[in-house]
């Protein structure tokens, strides 16, 4: 098994709803301690390495207008950033800027072992938790 993860945060980004799915369901004490450690890892790199700089990126390529009906039920009475049409590109180049990001994780991802006895887990699951589950055991 691998004793790292070497991603992106953009690969980061996309797997961390997966990854709450796993976490959510009933693993056995060794695997729970090490999805719980992988959770965290990642939660803390992509809150600071994309979800902070891509609301940045909203405040500064986007505009703000008023919330309509069905946001302001969802999210509140706050004012909404839209991004405009002529600001999309570089709006888009920053936010691929930020997914390309290389990331080291300091832990191994989930192995088959890991999450074998759990039948709630999909292969979907699997499939979007990306560098984060490793597909083939090392021996």
């Amino acid at each position: 098994m691998s004793t790292q993860i070497e991603t992106t945060i953009g690969a980061l980004a996309d797997a961390e709803p997966a990854l709450e799915r796993v976490a959510a369901q009933k693993l056995d004490a060794k695997a729970r301690y090490h999805v719980v450690k992988l959770a965290r890892l990642v939660k803390a790199e992509v809150q600071m390495h994309f979800h902070e700089p891509r609301q940045d990126a909203f405040k500064e390529f986007g505009k703000e207008r008023e919330a309509t009906f069905a946001e302001r039920a969802k999210m509140g009475p706050e004012k909404v950033l839209e991004v405009p049409p002529e600001m999309l590109v570089p709006f888009r180049a920053r936010l691929k800027d930020l997914c390309d990001v290389p990331v080291t994780l300091p832990v191994g991802p989930i192995t088959p072992a890991m999450v074998d006895a759990c039948a709630e887990i999909t292969a979907l699951d699997l499939l979007a938790l990306g560098p984060l589950f490793e597909m083939t055991e090392q021996p």
